[in-house]
């Protein structure tokens, strides 16, 4: 992986004189644009971390509430 990112990369380093655009603007694009993916994987991450803790909660009462309402019928309609 390591060798075909690299290899990536110096395919898009050459090719960057051919653009005709100045080395600052480059940069500055690859600036903003690893600071904004870097952002929104922060924020999924905080998002899916927040999201794990509160499912266990929801789904065990969930579970119970099914229990509970299963063994009322259970009794209510006992045969």
């Amino acid at each position: 992986m390591g060798c075909l990112s690299s290899i990536d990369e110096g395919a898009v380093g050459i090719s960057f004189p051919f653009l005709e655009i100045p080395i600052i603007w480059i940069i500055i694009a690859i600036i903003i644009a690893n600071t904004i993916l870097i952002l929104i994987a922060a924020l999924l991450s905080n998002w899916m971390k927040n999201l794990s803790r509160r499912i266990p909660s929801i789904l065990s009462g969930i579970i119970l509430i099914t229990l509970g309402v299963l063994k009322f019928l259970e009794l209510a309609f006992e045969v």
